[in-house]
């Protein structure tokens, strides 16, 4: 059975609080296997029938309105896709500074070129994106709080659709969990 890594947008976020065994056991009685949540924010690592990430996505989208009376956006990325990602270095070096970090948000589908080039030229020194397949590459150089990149008036007035958002560091241990099958 094909494992997938299933990321849930805004899962544990103001009142949407959900115990991660309270998770698990949606996915196993929606009839994943090895089901195990990661890092209590939305990370999901699961094996199922299901054979596209598209029908993964909206299986799971259904699955969880039905059980949690709101929907929860959700992107699927098979292990290939997200060894990819994990190993993905768009900027070499990393600078060292305190609180550099590199960010990945995922979509569910391609940005369109005129997007992805709108998004690519609005970055700065400490805010610089890489955009490849459904996946925006964001390295943040400095303190996250300080950054207004996202909620710029130029960001805000694209219409950006919507995605979720990991750490590097999470996406490997995302992938780490996953078995080729």
């Amino acid at each position: 059975m094909p494992s997938y890594a299933i990321l849930l947008r805004g899962i544990n976020l103001g009142r949407r609080r959900l115990p991660m065994r309270d998770l698990k056991a949606i996915f196993e009685r929606a009839g994943f296997t090895n089901v195990e949540t990661l890092l209590a924010s939305g990370n999901v690592v699961a094996e199922t029938d299901l054979k596209s990430t598209a029908d993964v996505e909206a299986y799971v989208e259904d699955s969880l309105a039905q059980s949690l009376q709101y929907p929860v956006d959700t992107f699927v990325r098979t292990v290939k896709e997200i060894r990819c990602v994990a190993t993905k270095q768009p900027f070499s070096p990393i600078p060292q500074q305190v609180g550099s970090t590199l960010h990945i948000q995922f979509l569910k589908k391609p940005l369109p070129r005129k997007l992805a080039t709108q998004i690519s030229g609005a970055q700065t020194d400490e805010d610089r994106i890489h955009i490849e397949g459904r996946e925006i590459y964001w390295l943040r150089t400095g303190r996250l709080s300080d950054s207004v990149f996202w909620e710029s008036s130029d960001m805000r007035s694209l219409r950006l659709p919507t995605r979720t958002q990991r750490t590097a560091s999470t996406v490997r241990k995302i992938a780490s969990r996953l078995s080729e099958t």
